[in-house]
């Protein structure tokens, strides 16, 4: 797995388990004082064991992979879980199950966070200011990582959580700094647009001008207000990739149907539930609710929309192809809410927002699959239809299929070379980067017993895990492999599949027979 594709799989699991740490927080503030009691009562050895027991045999699923890995997620889950309820009750496994989320959240983002700055710190293709984020960026993890444990002892650590929120502020600057010039327009719109709402809200504590009693009440709501609904409309605005027309549709009415139902709870149910649920509120929007009636018509408009937006462009960004790491990231900021009341949320926060710009990073092709500068992100020479059409022309195979979508569009070419299966497929969104995977023969269900991976440098791919897996054809794939030097490739007894890249300048009829060919070699003599 690549160390984007790790870095993306980080933050969906903090992403799932904030969601849950949120189901759980609205949970025991339903409960009333006589349920919580009797949770607390059974004690937290079996809840322990079985959260505990079901984050391990996560990993060790995720470890496994295929069919066992989700055999033993599924069966062992739900055993750890059921076990844990023999001997406690749901509201127990509830009461201490968020106790070690709140505790997992923590590390994990302190770990997405750190990962981070650390990658940008060891890109050369950044030059002499790339240690900068990570100084500022790891201080700040350290000191939030230690208010978050000081917090265990009644110690006053709050201008440890201030300096740490300042500080990791300060990093997502000097990041997005860092790639200025490396990004596009929209992908630099995108980043300041999601960091206003948190640079607004600790800006203004931060200064002092605002109490967050009556929020609405206060000269400063205006500036919150608008930084809300800039943030979430802005990024609707903007996180605009091209998917299906329905799926665009689903979203829209999936975060509007969201927002109004929220509104109807507000208006309707908020005697009952700011007692019970205050507190998770201002942690989610970053200051006290106020009674519907005493809210200004204009700010709630605002807060609204800026859920719309945010909620909006999170699922689109989800669905689309080319940009769920980007969906994920903003999944995470979302998560996280606004409050930057403790040191687990302002961790996740800023851990997304880190994320978002690393998303960014990748999908522009400065970084993939961990390939630096060297082998920067360059399109074809020549029309890919022509490319793939003289392919077709050399190894006389039928014609390649060109299907435009909405979305997005692909060329394909199938067929056979000595027997052996050839899928070569190219995507693209825009018709300038494309996505080419190059499937040979039958790919195996469980792990490949050999990679071809890219020099991090630019240089020629590296073979890891069985050499013997390419048998006598080693040389001939790893020649034609050289002319990708983004390229990573997967093998098995049977078959392989390789992903060139976006370093594609060389990429042309004769490159791609000659990686064709070796390929089908490497593949029969493993027959």
């Amino acid at each position: 797995m690549s160390p984007r594709s790790q870095g993306s799989l980080l933050v969906a699991i903090v992403v799932i388990a904030g969601a849950l740490q949120v189901a759980a927080g609205v949970a025991l503030g339903l409960a009333s004082q006589d349920d919580l009691a009797r949770a607390a009562s059974f004690g937290s050895t079996a809840a322990i064991l079985g959260v505990a027991g079901s984050l391990a045999l996560c990993a060790v699923a995720w470890l496994l992979r295929g069919v066992m890995g989700w055999v033993v997620g599924a069966l062992g889950t739900s055993a750890s879980l059921i076990t844990a309820l023999l001997y406690s009750s749901p509201l127990a496994l509830i009461y201490f199950g968020e106790f070690i989320l709140h505790h997992f959240l923590t590390l994990l983002s302190a770990v997405i966070a750190a990962t981070v700055v650390q990658g940008w710190a060891l890109a050369p293709e950044l030059e002499r200011l790339r240690a900068a984020p990570a100084l500022v960026g790891g201080a700040a993890v350290v000191a939030l990582v230690g208010a978050h444990v000081g917090g265990l002892w009644p110690l006053e650590l709050g201008w440890v959580h201030q300096a740490g929120s300042a500080g990791l502020l300060a990093a997502v600057a000097l990041g997005l700094g860092l790639l200025w010039r490396s990004l596009g327009a929209q992908a630099r719109a995108v980043a300041v647009v999601a960091a206003l709402p948190a640079a607004t809200r600790l800006a203004l504590e931060l200064g002092g001008g605002a109490s967050f009693a009556q929020f609405f009440t206060e000269p400063t709501a205006g500036l919150l207000s608008g930084a809300i609904a800039a943030g979430g409309v802005g990024l609707f605005v903007l996180c605009r990739p091209r998917i299906d027309r329905w799926a665009r549709v689903f979203a829209v009415i999936s975060s509007a149907t969201a927002v109004h139902w929220l509104f109807r709870v507000y208006e309707g149910s908020f005697v009952l539930l700011e007692p019970r649920l205050g507190g998770l509120l201002r942690s989610v929007f970053g200051f006290h609710l106020p009674f519907p009636t005493h809210a200004p018509g204009w700010a709630v408009l605002a807060v609204l929309a800026g859920l719309f937006g945010a909620g909006a462009a999170v699922l689109i960004a989800l669905i689309s192809s080319t940009q769920r790491a980007r969906g994920a990231a903003l999944a995470l900021v979302v998560t996280a809410g606004l409050g930057l009341t403790t040191p687990q949320v302002t961790l996740m926060h800023f851990a997304g927002l880190l994320a978002l710009l690393a998303a960014l990073r990748a999908e522009l092709g400065v970084e993939v699959d961990g390939v630096a500068a060297a082998a920067a992100s360059v399109g074809p020479p020549a029309p890919i239809e022509g490319i793939f059409g003289e392919l077709a022309e050399r190894l006389e195979m039928a014609a390649p299929l060109l299907l435009e979508q909405p979305a997005e569009s692909v060329v394909a070419l199938r067929g056979e070379l000595g027997r052996v299966a050839v899928d070569l497929r190219a995507r693209s969104v825009d018709g300038a980067r494309w996505t080419v995977l190059l499937r040979v023969g039958l790919l195996g269900r469980g792990a490949p017993i050999a990679e071809v991976l890219p020099d991090p440098q630019g240089g020629a791919p590296r073979l890891r895990g069985e050499t013997w897996a390419l048998g006598e054809a080693a040389a001939a794939v790893m020649e034609a492999l050289s002319a990708f030097p983004a390229a990573h490739g997967r093998f098995w007894s049977a078959g392989c599949e390789v992903a060139l890249g976006a370093a594609q300048a060389r990429l042309s009829g004769a490159s791609l027979e000659a990686l064709v060919r070796s390929l089908a070699r490497a593949v029969g003599q493993g027959r």
